[in-house]
């Protein structure tokens, strides 16, 4: 188990995870749900099963470090590399997907972590990310690797700044292509994953305006965003004021 120095875990989150592993045999990693405390409060809703949280290491980590619980078959056969100290459980889990281990959070906070507000840190852990993603794709797409525009979409995507969605639907095509080849990911899970990626990029750039939400329209990448149209309707109000996201 796993449980940073100035966090909380609930006081039933070792019973819950150990429980769910003894009837889940074939998960490695097990996460929960978590609230941040501290600078900003919010509950973090992870994705749950493994195939949805594989597809999410596209872009970031789903699995919240201080809460997980592990086999120790896991640790045995993989070890953290100190080559990325602001991303270590990302790049481990990349590792981890590719060797066949299975990942899973349970949907309940289990888990209260403190937000620390360190530019510098962020700063780090945004470019060690992104040579994360790199070597994700690279497991991913073998000989066929993408350009460096490629990653520039995807890393962009994973930060929240705009880039034009036909951008995006050419590496997303790229990605299912091969993916189809190899049937490493579950495509259901693979289109969810850009959808809400792609959801929530468009959400902090309402500022762009009636550019946006054109692009957005004309896009035939909306029809991988699954939400209500109550947000979508948000979602046009705010492009209309071109309503900065803070």
């Amino acid at each position: 188990a796993r449980m940073d120095d100035d966090d909380i875990s609930l006081p039933d989150r070792f019973e819950k995870q150990i429980n769910f592993m003894e009837h889940h045999p074939e998960i490695d990693v097990c996460g929960s749900y978590a609230e941040n405390f501290g600078l900003k409060e919010e509950r973090i809703y992870q994705s749950v099963v493994h195939e949805a949280i594989v597809a999410d290491l596209l872009f970031d980590s789903s699995i919240i470090h201080g809460s997980i619980l592990v086999r120790r078959k896991f640790y045995d056969d993989i070890q953290y590399n100190e080559a990325f100290p602001q991303a270590q459980d990302y790049e481990l889990w990349v590792r981890g997907s590719h060797r066949g281990y299975r990942f899973a959070n349970i949907p309940e906070v289990l888990y209260r972590y403190r937000r620390h507000d360190s530019q510098t840190d962020r700063q780090k852990q945004i470019q060690k990310a992104k040579e994360v993603r790199r070597i994700n794709l690279s497991f991913f797409l073998g000989l066929k690797l993408m350009d460096a525009k490629d990653l520039r979409v995807i890393n962009s995507i994973a930060t929240h700044q705009y880039v034009i969605l036909s951008d995006i639907e050419s590496v997303y095509k790229k990605i299912i292509s091969q993916n189809r080849e190899i049937q490493f990911y579950e495509e259901i899970y693979l289109n969810e994953t850009f959808g809400k990626r792609i959801w929530w990029m468009l959400n902090a750039n309402t500022d762009q305006g009636l550019v946006l939400l054109k692009d957005y329209w004309d896009s035939s990448l909306k029809q991988l965003i699954n939400v209500s149209l109550f947000e979508k309707m948000k979602f046009i109000v705010k492009c209309l004021l071109r309503y900065r996201y803070e």
